[in-house]
């Protein structure tokens, strides 16, 4: 449990060397390159159009399966039952070789992935198509109700007709004024009204001004057909081009059992992009180039002989990380404490040079877990469900990190929800050793709170002592951080000879808590020669008290929530027999069954809310109220080459 030692390696070799080294380091799962020194007469290659290359294969890869993807949503909606397509990581280890065996199949999938991208153009044509007949048809709808032919619109030897649409605000108006100088039909509509006008030739400019005065607008259409013929006509393209839009998605999805190959063929090209990444970041020469890393110190002479055996002209050095480095970060845990480097993770990675946190975050952050969700019942489910997916799934590469942590947080839960009664909102037995429901025993989980935070707050205090003296910063971690641990350690044996009303730790307690307060004070007088500073360095490091004692309260959260639990769940439960109480005795079981969904709705929403509560809320305590006791988390993590892949797993 603490941070893996790292060595520094340097690696000459020639060029004709390069791809059998990286192979090599990629399977090993142990080299994180980076850049190295140029020196003297030598370069970085640029490798600008192999890059353009393999960056124009993956896009093109990561189209085919995003389109696929897009085709299998269009299908369902079209009322086909088809299996979804999963874009997440393969649930696999691969091995370097399953890679390449695809690339030798890399003409075949990129002919496969051609008709994609036509299919895509097709498709693009017939949404092109169905936009400008819909148009068309959003146009037409507005002389929907016109009886007549378009081509029927035209004037006689002695008439004139207009036809098209004028205003709807405008439309009585027109009509009063000009109902005895011309035959006028207006028909229903919106905002635009169709109308048709027949007038004498004589009074045609008279009417024409007066349309003009009401926005008319001329139905341009000369089709021998009515506008409702020409919509009928629009519908039957409209239901062709849907339908051929249909068979293309159907067409795209016979290629859907190509999704795995495409994504270990991402991969490989992804993995090759690296390779030439990392050749660009080595200093080259014509016939050399230098290339730097850090191993695992206990991966050293593996990889040493590894190179020696298969490389005939490649030499590698390697030294202890120099202090002005920052090597990366790679911690080993055991298996109970390994689920909690996700959380630790998500607030940053530890630097190089600073303690694993990870031992004590697991301990806090289970204890804290069990102790907020509270309920046994609530526990075997979550530990049940959590152990048995992992075991049927069984995650690659540690991905399972988080399940075995809510199934490690389960098994808390169980333990904790046992001290307090707590089966499913019911208590049993009816005297548990803490009844939170209980005035007696509610203080005494509020107290049980407090004194958790005090004892993580006071190790945080101890690991940042620690920190300090290791920064040769001796007397302020002695006598400031370790101050703390001594005053909550006080503390906490006076609140116990409170809790257990005899006095045998109470005199002890406050000595002890007095000695540290004393140690504190000190801390902020060392290192000053003014009286007055010292003073009021003194004062200040008193003042700095308040923030601990926030910081503490902080941890009421784990009463609020603990309880909660219990509360929500007691409720739910007391629906169900108000439920069962409506009906007479014999017919018990009816009521039953009308109380079993409230029973199972309700205590769902109270496992889902509170377990996302927990998991917050822990998160929280862990990074505000923890972490910034000691931990800077400033490093960066480990990663190999090989390690970083889209959607598959390389073993190694």
């Amino acid at each position: 449990m603490a941070i893996v030692e790292m060595s520094r390696m340097s690696l000459v070799a020639h060029q004709s060397e390069y791809s059998r080294l990286l192979k090599l380091f990629i399977k090993s799962g142990c080299v994180e390159t980076i850049k190295s020194e140029q020196i003297e007469k030598t370069y970085y290659k640029s490798n600008v159009s192999q890059k353009e290359e393999i960056e124009s294969k993956l896009l093109r890869i990561r189209f085919a399966l995003g389109f696929l993807k897009d085709m299998v949503l269009q299908a369902k909606l079209m009322g086909k039952k088809i299996e979804n397509i999963n874009l997440k990581k393969e649930n696999e280890l691969l091995s370097l070789d399953d890679y390449e065996n695809i690339a030798k199949e890399e003409y075949d999938l990129f002919e496969i992935i051609s008709d994609i991208e036509k299919i895509n153009e097709r498709m693009t044509d017939l949404k092109s198509a169905r936009q400008r007949i819909s148009a068309k048809k959003e146009q037409m709808s507005v002389f929907k109700p016109f009886e007549i032919k378009f081509s029927q619109i035209k004037n006689t030897k002695n008439t004139v007709m207009f036809a098209g649409t004028i205003s709807a605000q405008k439309a009585e108006e027109f009509f009063e004024e000009n109902k005895d100088k011309a035959y006028i039909k207006i028909y229903e509509g919106n905002k635009l009204i169709p109308l048709i006008v027949i007038c004498h030739k004589d009074n045609a400019e008279e009417i024409k001004t007066a349309l003009a005065s009401c926005d008319f607008v001329k139905a341009s259409y000369e089709y021998d057909a009515t506008a409702q013929e020409k919509i009928g006509e629009y519908d039957r393209k409209l239901e062709e081009i849907e339908s051929k839009r249909q068979n293309l998605v159907m067409d795209a999805l016979q290629e859907r059992h190509n999704i795995k190959k495409f994504k270990i063929l991402y991969d490989y090209y992804y993995l090759e992009k690296k390779k030439l990444e990392v050749l660009g970041e080595c200093a080259s020469s014509q016939k050399t180039f230098l290339l730097e890393a850090w191993i695992p110190k206990h991966r050293q002479q593996e990889i040493a002989a590894l190179i020696e055996k298969k490389c005939k002209y490649a030499e590698a050095v390697f030294r202890e990380p120099y202090d002005n480095e920052t090597p990366p970060t790679l911690t080993h845990n055991n298996k109970l404490v390994d689920p909690v480097v996700a959380i630790t993770n998500m607030y940053g990675a530890p630097n190089y040079r600073e303690l694993d946190p990870n031992i004590f975050v697991a301990i806090f952050y289970l204890i804290i877990f069990g102790f907020m969700f509270s309920d046994a019942g609530y526990g075997v489910v979550l530990a049940v469900s959590c152990f048995a997916y992992y075991f049927i799934k069984k995650p690659v590469k540690r991905t399972g990190r988080m399940i075995l942590l809510f199934g490690l947080g389960g098994v808390s839960t169980v333990i904790w929800g046992a001290i307090f009664g707590g089966w499913f909102g019911v208590t049993f037995p009816k005297e548990p050793l803490i009844n939170p429901l209980d005035p007696t025993g509610s203080i005494i989980m509020f107290g049980m709170s407090l004194g958790i935070g005090a004892l993580q707050i006071a190790v945080g205090f101890a690991l940042n002592g620690i920190n300090r003296i290791r920064r040769k910063e001796v007397l302020q971690g002695i006598f400031e951080d370790f101050g703390w641990v001594i005053i909550i350690i006080g503390l906490l044996l006076v609140v116990s000879s409170m809790l257990m009303t005899s006095s045998v730790l109470n005199l002890p307690g406050i000595i002890i808590a007095l000695i540290g307060t004393a140690m504190l004070l000190l801390s902020g007088a060392i290192g000053k020669k003014n009286p007055i500073k010292m003073v009021g360095g003194a004062l200040g490091k008193a003042y700095g008290s308040i923030n601990v004692v926030s910081d503490l309260l902080s941890y009421s959260r784990l009463f609020g929530l603990g309880l909660t639990t219990g509360v929500i769940g007691y409720v739910v439960n007391q629906f169900a027999v108000v439920i069962v109480g409506f009906f007479p005795p014999a017919a018990a079981f009816v009521g039953w069954l009308f109380a079993l969904p409230v029973l199972l709705v309700g205590h769902l929403f109270n496992f889902g809310i509170n377990l996302l509560g927990v998991y917050v809320h822990n998160s929280r305590l862990q990074y505000i109220e923890f972490f910034q006791r000691f931990y800077e988390g400033s490093g960066h993590i480990f990663t190999p080459l090989g390690s970083q892949t889209k959607y598959t797993y390389l073993d190694n």
